[in-house]
């Protein structure tokens, strides 16, 4: 059996150089891909008759704008109820990932995130227009970032469902357009990909792998890749992967994920866990670090009542900065790094603030 090279792959996520990647796979369940649970779900919800699926790639066809729009909406449904054991997530949360990358919509790991109290970073792609700027930071193992590359349930033009959207996904990925630059720049600066829940024989997971084996603007296979709970049909297809990607495949479902946990935890420092808050604090928590801050202080401000008179000021405070930082960011009266730091500070203070709720 092949042995992973322990050394290597802890070095690099000590000194933030290493990258996880979240494939469909990893939510899936009953033996079937979450694409074809979700058809499952289309065809109990909406019936089929506008809906056509094609389980070789996940994708579906629409026969109207009207049937697509009525799967949208039920996506949010159908992954609010997709439930992950704490036994998966908790290693991933403690494990001191700079940027952990989805293809997969759900709000999942973010909100455990929330709940436990890390002050991550959440965004997502779109090739629509988003209604709140994602105003992200670079992504350190203080202040990791969720990113979802197939939008969020919560921005039902932004999921990736069928042909159409998966197109429009990859081209501008592989032109690199609407990817925020510090998730760029920390693709391109990895050094290791730890992979979960992939099918590589997919064309569009050999695109992935093209686009984030990227240097700079040259391809590059000298990255360090590993890959666990992965299908590839047969030998030459694992042949091709390994050598054209440099991609290191062990097997073991999700032992490689545990693994990696208990060899961290015996070599480094895992990331702390402090107990989980309430379902208050942890809405407003959720909704700054998934950037709306706006909401975030009108659900802190219908709190106001359980705050002391000082941190009621302290709210007050934080809502003129947010609002001096929106006119700021409007009318570009200032530079993106001057703008970065005004918001870190504010998100900072809510979640301060958020730690008296009682």
């Amino acid at each position: 059996m092949l042995l992973p090279n322990w050394k290597t792959i802890l070095n690099d996520l000590e000194k933030e150089r290493a990258v996880l990647l979240i494939g469909p796979d990893f939510l899936s369940g009953q033996g079937r891909s979450v694409a074809a649970d979700f058809y499952i779900h289309l065809s109990d919800s909406l019936g089929t008759d506008a809906t056509h699926f094609f389980e070789r790639d996940g994708l579906f066809i629409f026969d109207t704008a009207v049937s697509k729009m009525d799967a949208q909406t039920e996506a949010e449904t159908f992954y609010k109820n997709l439930a992950l054991d704490e036994a998966v997530l908790k290693p991933i949360a403690e494990l001191p990932f700079p940027l952990i990358v989805s293809v997969n919509p759900d709000l999942t790991l973010p909100q455990y995130f929330s709940k436990r109290q890390i002050n991550f970073q959440f965004d997502y792609f779109s090739t629509k227009d988003k209604a709140t700027p994602g105003n992200i930071t670079k992504p350190t193992a203080q202040t990791p970032l969720v990113y979802n590359l197939c939008g969020s349930i919560e921005d039902y033009q932004s999921l990736v469902l069928d042909f159409d959207d998966m197109f429009d996904l990859l081209k501008n990925l592989l032109g690199d357009f609407g990817v925020p630059k510090v998730v760029n720049d920390h693709l391109v600066n990895a050094t290791t990909y730890i992979f979960i829940g992939f099918e590589f024989d997919k064309w569009y997971t050999q695109l992935l792998l093209r686009y984030v084996n990227k240097n700079r603007d040259r391809f590059s296979n000298a990255k360090k890749n590993y890959a666990t709970k992965t299908i590839i049909g047969d030998e030459d297809t694992r042949t091709f992967f390994q050598q054209q990607f440099n991609l290191t495949i062990y097997g073991g479902d999700w032992q490689f994920l545990h693994d990696l946990h208990t060899e961290y935890a015996a070599a480094k420092k895992l990331r702390s866990l402090p107990d989980p808050i309430s379902d208050r604090a942890a809405v407003v928590r959720r909704l700054v670090q998934f950037n709306n801050i706006e909401a975030a202080l009108e659900q802190l401000e219908a709190c106001a009542a359980d705050l002391t008179a000082a941190e009621r000021d302290e709210l007050t405070m934080h809502k003129a900065g947010y609002h001096a930082w929106l006119s700021e960011y409007r009318d570009r009266t200032t530079t993106q790094e001057n703008l970065d730091v005004k918001i870190a500070r504010i998100r900072k203070g809510i979640l301060d603030l958020t730690q008296k709720l009682p």
